[in-house]
């Protein structure tokens, strides 16, 4: 990388992108072989609640687009009942339902909420009002490839219901990657 001696120390002070000191060589590279990352865990540890609450803003604002589009392109039902032990109680339920080609559509447009504002401007719209942001691993901007990794890896980390493969993830790594983010080499941090 660099004509220096392998033995040479560099610092590297990423306190703007929340992080600790880090040391590396020449090479970038540990003695034990494995590259070393400006993203300190404890920065990921300390935004792991607000990056739940950012993904149930998100999941709100997308919330909003499948009624829309529901109303507009799927199916409603509604259902009422009277109670049988107070026949002056009446309860309606509501449904509503895409399927087929619409729900195909919801979920490019679900997947290019998250791609477009996290490629533009490094977060959704959760992550600002909780002040996150998107970064690679070594705090800076990822790249719009591996935003699109990292939301690619959405489709996997939603499963089987509200982002319990992702939230599994999370828990189980060390800097709190979901699976997109592994993908990506990214995580969230405070913005």
């Amino acid at each position: 990388m660099w004509p220096l001696p392998r033995s040479e120390l560099f610092k590297v002070d990423c306190r703007d992108a929340d992080t600790t000191h880090v040391a590396f060589d020449a090479t970038g590279i540990e003695p034990s072989g494995a590259p070393q990352r400006a993203v300190s865990t404890d920065v990921a540890h300390d935004v792991l609640g607000r990056r739940v609450v950012a993904g149930f803003i998100d999941l709100a604002v997308l919330a909003v687009l499948f009624v829309l589009m529901a109303l507009v392109f799927g199916g409603t039902q509604s259902q009422t009942a009277t109670s049988v032990s107070n026949p002056g109680i009446h309860q309606t339920n509501y449904s509503l339902s895409l399927s087929n080609g619409p729900f195909l559509v919801f979920i490019v447009l679900a997947l290019a909420y998250y791609f477009v504002l996290e490629a533009r401007l490094g977060q959704t719209i959760g992550k600002r009002a909780m002040g996150l942001r998107v970064i690679d691993l070594d705090g800076g901007a990822p790249t719009t490839g591996a935003i699109l990794l990292r939301t690619l890896g959405r489709t996997i980390d939603v499963l089987p219901l509200l982002y319990l493969v992702g939230l599994i993830a999370i828990g189980f790594g060390k800097q709190r990657q979901r699976i997109g983010d592994r993908f990506a080499h990214t995580t969230v941090a405070a913005a």
